[in-house]
C-alpha cells in the first residue's frame, strides 16, 4: 500500500508575510479557474481595471496560463491589504493549485509520497507553527496520493554504474542527514565534502562486493556511523583564490544553476530543443564570472566580479548555518532532488550548487549593505531567492532535457568537489616561510 509521509520536524502557519505572492516567477493558473476570473465581478477592485487577468507566453503547459503581475513582482491579485482577491471575492478553491499547496512539497519515491516544505517560505525557515501531522486532512486535500502503486523491488541509482536496493538507499541517507546535524563537526562546507566521501565509499563497497553481498554488511556499516572499509578522506575545501579560475566544469554547472536568474520574467517556462542548443553561448558567458547581468533575484543590475571580490567573514554567523543545516537535513530526508529525478550523487551535486547559489545572492545582498559578514538576515534572503526562482523550479539539469556533458559532470565526486570549493568563503592559510638559518663560526 502507498503512503504519504509527514516530515516529523517540519512546522509550518502561514504568517501572511506575501512573500510567495511578490515573486519573480509566473503562477500557473488552470484554465478553467482562469476562465472562471473572467466571469467574476472584480469592480470594488480599482486595481483590476482594465487589466488581462492572465497571459500564456510561449512553453507555457497545455491547460495553463499565467497570472498577470500588479505592480513590481506582486501578483495582480494581491490586495493591498495582503490578502489574495481570489480567495477573498471566489474562495480557496479558485486559486490556482500552486498557490493552494504552498509551502509543501512533495517527492514521490517508488514506496511513498514524501512531504516536507518549502524554505522559501518567511515561516518555514523560522520553523513557526504547526508541525505537519496537525495539518494531515489539509495536506491531503491539496497534494493527492500518487496513483503508482508502491514498488518495494525498485533500485536507486547511485551514480549511472552501481544502484542501491531501497534498504540501502534508506540507510544512505539516514547517514548523509547525519552529517548535516547539528552536533556534527564541520562547518557546511566540510559536511559537504564528508557527505561525498560517503558517497564515494559506498560506491566502492559495492563495486568491490558485487553480488556476494546481500547488503545487509553495507546497511550496517551506514547506520553504525563508523567509516566504511575504503572511504577517503575529507578533502580540503578551501575555497579558489580565484573563483574565475577555478576548473570550467564547477563553473558551468553554477552557470546552469544560476541561469533562469538571467532570464526576463515573461521567459517561456518550457525550453525548446532549438532553445537549449542556443543557450551554450550565454552558459559560457555566464560561467566567466565576471561579467554583468540583470537579476531578478536581487531587481537589480549584478556585476558577479564585483560580488566575488567583495570581501565577507570566513565563518558564516551561526544561526545562519543552522537554517542551512536544517534545510538540507530535510532534504535528505525527502530524497529530493537526490533519488527522484536524479541519480543519488548527481543530486548531492545539485545541492552544493544551490548552496552555492545561496552563498551568491547573500554575498551580492551584502556587498549592497556593506556588510562583512553573512549572517542569519542575508543567509534567509539568500534562501528565499534561490528556493523560490532556482531550486523548485524547472532546471537545465531535469533528466528529460539534460545537456549529455553537463549530466557527465553532474554524475562525478571530484567535479563536485570543485563545485562545493567554488563559493567556499575559507581560503588556504598562506604557507609559513622557514625562518633563516643562524650564521655560524
Amino acid at each position: 500500500m502507498r503512503l504519504r509521509v509527514l516530515d516529523a520536524n517540519a512546522h509550518f502557519s502561514c504568517g501572511s508575510c506575501t512573500k510567495c505572492c511578490d515573486q519573480p516567477w509566473g503562477t500557473l493558473i488552470e484554465s478553467d479557474k482562469a476562465a472562471a476570473l473572467e466571469h467574476h465581478n472584480f469592480s470594488a477592485y480599482p486595481q483590476l481595471a482594465g487589466r488581462k487577468y492572465y497571459t500564456r507566453p510561449h512553453g507555457t503547459p497545455e491547460g495553463y496560463f499565467v497570472l498577470a503581475k500588479g505592480d513590481g513582482t506582486r501578483c495582480l491579485f494581491l490586495d493591498r491589504d495582503g490578502l489574495c482577491i481570489i480567495h477573498k471575492e471566489m474562495g480557496p478553491e479558485a486559486k490556482p493549485h500552486g498557490c493552494l499547496k504552498f509551502p509543501f512539497l512533495v517527492a514521490r519515491l517508488p514506496q511513498d509520497d514524501r512531504v516536507s516544505v518549502d524554505f522559501g517560505c518567511p515561516a518555514v525557515q523560522s520553523d513557526d507553527g504547526k508541525l505537519l501531522a496537525e495539518q494531515a486532512d489539509d495536506i491531503a486535500a491539496v497534494i493527492p496520493l500518487s496513483r503508482r502503486p508502491a514498488d518495494t523491488t525498485a533500485l536507486v541509482p547511485l551514480d549511472p554504474e552501481v544502484q542501491l536496493t531501497q534498504a540501502e538507499a534508506d540507510a544512505l541517507f539516514e547517514r548523509l542527514e547525519a552529517t548535516f546535524a547539528d552536533a556534527a563537526e564541520g562547518d557546511i562546507w566540510e559536511r559537504f565534502a564528508d557527505a561525498l566521501t560517503v558517497l564515494v565509499g559506498t560506491r566502492r563497497y559495492k563495486k568491490a562486493a558485487g553480488d556476494e553481498d546481500n547488503g545487509d554488511a553495507l546497511i550496517h556499516a551506514l547506520r553504525s556511523g563508523a567509516r566504511l572499509p575504503d572511504q577517503p578522506q575529507r578533502p580540503d575545501t578551501y575555497g579558489f583564490a580565484h573563483p574565475a579560475a577555478a576548473p570550467s566544469p564547477a563553473r558551468m554547472l553554477f552557470a546552469a544553476t544560476l541561469f533562469r536568474d538571467t532570464c526576463p520574467a515573461d521567459a517561456p517556462i518550457q525550453l525548446s530543443l532549438w532553445k537549449r542548443l542556443t543557450l551554450m553561448p550565454k552558459l559560457m558567458s555566464l560561467a566567466r564570472l565576471n561579467g554583468a547581468y540583470a537579476s531578478r533575484l536581487l531587481g537589480c543590475n549584478l556585476n558577479i566580479g564585483q560580488v566575488l571580490q567583495h570581501e565577507v567573514d570566513p565563518q558564516i554567523d551561526p544561526a545562519g548555518t543552522a537554517l542551512l543545516l536544517r534545510y538540507y537535513r530535510t532534504r535528505l530526508w525527502q530524497r529530493y532532488l537526490c533519488g527522484t529525478r536524479m541519480s543519488i550523487a548527481s543530486g548531492l551535486h545539485q545541492h552544493i550548487h544551490d548552496l552555492n547559489a545561496i552563498i551568491f545572492v547573500a554575498r551580492a545582498r551584502a556587498q549592497q549593505e556593506h556588510k562583512e559578514r553573512l549572517d542569519l538576515e542575508l543567509i534567509r534572503y539568500g534562501l528565499n531567492r534561490v528556493e523560490f526562482l532556482l531550486a523548485n523550479q524547472p532546471r537545465l539539469f531535469d533528466e528529460d532535457r539534460m545537456i549529455a556533458w553537463l549530466k557527465a559532470q553532474m554524475e562525478s565526486p571530484a567535479v563536485a568537489i570543485q563545485s562545493l570549493r567554488l563559493m567556499s568563503l575559507r581560503q588556504a592559510p598562506a604557507p609559513v616561510e622557514a625562518a633563516p638559518a643562524e650564521a655560524t663560526c
